[in-house]
């Protein structure tokens, strides 16, 4: 798009001459790229695919559409074979891609082989990797980069090309732990230090440390699981724990029986079960009341709020229900909850899914509970993913109140075009759990903490200004708004979360 062109097309250096650039260099191919889409057809008639002009071209804000078609357009051994030798240039194409924040365009390198690892020169002869790039680039234009890294990591980037003294305690690193950040040198981020280090600091936020954190301590798929799942065509079924907060026993349960499932077809299954599963390449999601599932498993079945007939062969049933809630928080208080959390997600809960199972046949009757394939608890959030779901809605809020104002389009928004920051978001994101969260609630509780003590102190400030909104200040500038927290120094024993928020225009350098 036009915006992501511009977004390429900003120079932001950083630190004095002879120390990196937080851009790409441009592309100086001679080709007119008056309208890149049009220009990007024409070459589709081209004999070898030029991945040189198709970085040229993302530069100049070709659509995704027009990338997609242009690589289509050759054999997909060929373009595989063309874009992994590009990922061996001075700036490979897919950080051309990934400089838009288009997650698509870089699904699409990533699907036709680009390294999630590749490398670009930075300074004093080091090579920063495209995840490091990702977030640096992102915060100096103001980009909100959190889907991209989730699809690096998902995709195989190496968390630990970042030093861990950057993302490690989730809530608040010691950044100025110096023989920490000694340790953290070594071949993989020897890259990383001077200013681009003190730049990081400020780029990698909440959110960044709990996903690169938790792919550390992730198990990443066998060689002969990513088989399975790409011969079988459910290869995203790898990917779902990198796009989640919490529940990550959940997320590789089913992956597991999925994938048991789709090879494994033992004889012993009750035809009543294999009408429930027996193709899982096509999944259709359905929550059921109890008195529903035994006269809806098999032959077909009309939707009532679709009205569409379902084959019920082609179909996962599941069933969302609060049965065994109060055994899974007393296994999880007892069992779980002092383990560190590389320490939980090794834990298997073979137990508890042996008690949930029990609480069902007494729960329910004996027949529907044999019609259940698989229990999978949802276990309580620990401490690090109550503060990344603090800090994901934080960002929505921001994604929100930075679109333009609107005054006479639908839909019409009178406050916009504020940029939100925080002072400290793990001492931030803290003070909302330790107020509002609510166990029996869930993110419930944090999304409310969200909207009453950070939306209302926005709001509140913001309407103190008094201007009334006009077309003119509509084609405005952003306004800074920057979100902290205060304590109460003349009574230091009153634990109680106060919130400031203060913002006014940006003012160029």
């Amino acid at each position: 798009t036009p915006e992501a062109a511009h977004v390429m097309g900003l120079k932001r250096k950083a630190g004095p001459s002879g120390q990196y650039e937080r851009h790409l260099p441009e592309i100086d191919d001679g080709q007119d790229w008056t309208s890149p889409d049009k220009t990007l057809r024409i070459m589709q008639s081209h004999l070898t695919i030029d991945c040189k002009r198709l970085a040229s071209a993302i530069q100049h804000g070709c659509s995704y559409e027009a990338m997609k078609s242009y690589l289509q357009s050759y054999r997909k051994k060929t373009v595989r074979q063309n874009i992994r030798k590009a990922s061996r240039e001075v700036a490979p194409s897919i950080f051309y891609a990934a400089a838009c924040n288009s997650v698509l365009a870089v699904k699409l390198f990533l699907h036709y082989g680009a390294d999630p690892n590749a490398m670009k020169p930075c300074q004093d002869g080091y090579k920063m990797p495209l995840l490091a790039f990702v977030i640096d680039h992102g915060a100096a234009n103001s980009i909100d980069t959190i889907e991209m890294v989730k699809v690096l990591l998902a995709w195989g980037a190496d968390p630990l090309q970042l030093p861990p003294s950057l993302w490690f305690p989730i809530e608040r690193p010691d950044y100025e732990k110096v023989e920490r950040r000694s340790q953290d040198l070594n071949a993989l981020t020897g890259w990383c230090r001077g200013e681009l280090y003190t730049n990081l600091q400020h780029a990698v936020n909440l959110s960044h440390r709990y996903l690169l954190h938790t792919a550390c301590i992730m198990d990443k798929p066998r060689e002969f699981e990513i088989q399975i799942a790409k011969n079988h065509n459910v290869a995203g079924l790898l990917q779902i724990p990198y796009y989640l907060i919490g529940q990550r026993h959940a997320a590789v349960q089913i992956k597991h029986r999925i994938l048991q499932h789709i090879e494994i077809c033992t004889p012993y299954k009750t035809p009543l079960v294999n009408k429930i599963s027996s193709n899982l390449r096509l999944l259709a999601i359905k929550k059921l009341a109890y008195d529903e599932i035994l006269t809806r498993i098999s032959g077909k079945y009309i939707d009532k709020v679709t009205s569409l007939e379902l084959d019920c062969s082609q179909v996962i049933w599941i069933i969302i229900t609060d049965i065994g809630r109060q055994l899974i928080e007393t296994y999880y208080s007892q069992e779980l909850k002092h383990l560190t959390d590389a320490a939980r997600l090794q834990e298997p809960l073979n137990r508890l899914n042996a008690l949930l199972e029990s609480e069902f046949r007494e729960t329910l009757s004996v027949p529907i509970t044999g019609c259940i394939d698989t229990f999978v608890p949802f276990l309580p959030f620990s401490p690090d993913e109550k503060l990344a779901i603090v800090h994901r809605y934080f960002l929505d809020l921001a994604a929100t109140v930075k679109k333009p104002i609107q005054l006479k389009k639908a839909p019409k928004r009178h406050i916009g075009q504020c940029e939100l920051d925080t002072l400290d978001d793990g001492y931030l994101c803290d003070g909302i759990v330790k107020s509002y969260y609510v166990q029996e609630l869930g993110a419930r509780s944090l999304v409310q903490g969200v909207a009453e003590r950070i939306e209302h102190e926005l709001y509140r400030e913001y309407i103190k200004k008094g201007r009334r909104m006009t077309s003119h200040t509509s084609k405005g500038s952003i306004e800074s708004w920057t979100i902290g927290t205060y304590t109460v120094w003349h009574d230091p024993s009153k634990d109680d979360l106060n919130i400031f928020a203060r913002g006014g225009p940006i003012v160029s350098p």
